[in-house]
């Protein structure tokens, strides 16, 4: 077994799909900067974006700077400028039944705020947005109001058919090799799955006057459009057949990094085509249990969604917030966490 297959074994939980929101970050990887605190409070909602007459689900974990429990008593209280908290407790139910979006608007942000507290240590926050949208606003099968509410989308990569300019930040989902086994070959149509299921084609938000630097777009390269087939499954299996290897190997060396077969998740400024090697955010699903791939991309895209400003910074801020929250959500050992680390990691331009 190696070392990712036993960080995910160790952690092997079923994670759900999360929208985040972290204000605290691990200063010692980041430039120095004033630290109120030593903790890193993350806290999220399985429902960023819901409709009129629904509530929501929020959750808080609080953890180390390098993303291990914290093993003194912490108490969390939530405060919401809508709606009401049924428990203050780390998990709790936000309901929003009563909540309206203004007759004139097509959407309202509502905004949730958790306060952890340790004995004799200063107290952090970490805020959750939610929008509720009119139900006729949604975008079909998405139930994601407003369009700008969620910044993640994903495009298929055609050959001849370089990236836009403009957008926020541009990721790359990539395979170096055709999978060679079973299990290779579920890791990869789980990772698939979760870039269909959790994002919306970029299309749609253009459509929908979003502006281009609003988005982070995800691109996955294929030698032809797949037919979208009858479910979900077989559409991820039309795409691994289209999937374009060759494309893949070549933004893979722009890099020039070492790299096993995948799946990766790639993240720079801008376009991974143009010259020089890029600033970016690295994440490596090499060896990741099927059943939990899709989560690193639920993980990857929401998080990516809440980021308003894009950065080398910001970008290095997010790879440590993303590993902190895979560690302390999926309960990983102190063991698995230093697999997290070579998983999960930033590089400078040069």
């Amino acid at each position: 077994m190696n070392k990712q297959s036993a960080l995910f074994t160790a952690g092997a939980v079923t994670l759900t799909a999360l929208f985040i929101h972290s204000v605290a970050v691990n200063a010692a990887d980041l430039p120095a900067k004033d630290t109120a605190s030593d903790v890193e409070l993350i806290c999220l909602t399985e429902q960023p974006a819901i409709v009129e007459g629904e509530s929501a689900t929020l959750q808080a974990w609080a953890s180390t700077l390098e993303g291990r429990p914290i093993s003194t008593p912490i108490s969390f209280e939530w405060e919401v400028d809508a709606g009401q908290i049924e428990t203050q407790a780390p998990a709790t139910r936000w309901d929003l039944s009563t909540v309206r979006v203004e007759p004139q608007a097509a959407r309202r942000r509502v905004i949730a705020t958790v306060k952890a507290t340790r004995p004799g240590r200063s107290e952090v926050r970490c805020m959750v947005e939610v929008f509720i949208g009119k139900k006729e606003a949604t975008i079909p099968d998405r139930g994601t109001p407003g369009g700008e509410s969620l910044l993640s989308a994903r495009h298929f990569l055609l050959p001849a058919k370089p990236e836009a300019p403009g957008y926020g930040l541009y990721s790359y989902l990539l395979f170096n090799a055709p999978p060679k086994d079973a299990e290779e070959t579920a890791r990869y149509l789980k990772t698939i799955e979760g870039s269909l299921l959790v994002l919306q084609d970029v299309d749609d938000y253009l459509s929908r006057h979003v502006r281009p630097k609003s988005l982070n777009v995800t691109y996955i390269p294929l030698k032809e459009t797949p037919n979208r087939g009858k479910s979900v499954a077989e559409w991820a299996a039309n795409v691994l057949a289209a999937y374009d290897y060759a494309a893949a190997q070549i933004l893979l060396s722009r890099v020039q990094r070492a790299h096993q077969d995948g799946p990766y998740l790639l993240s720079v400024l801008a376009p991974l085509s143009e010259p020089g090697m890029p600033a970016h955010l690295w994440e490596n699903l090499t060896g990741v249990v099927p059943e939990l791939a899709w989560n690193w991309i639920k993980f990857f895209t929401y998080l990516a969604a809440q980021q308003r400003s894009w950065s080398d910074e910001s970008l290095q801020r997010f790879g440590l917030t993303l590993r902190n929250l895979i560690a302390v959500g999926g309960k990983v050992t102190p063991d698995a966490m230093k697999a997290l680390e070579t998983a999960i990691q930033f590089r400078p331009k040069m």
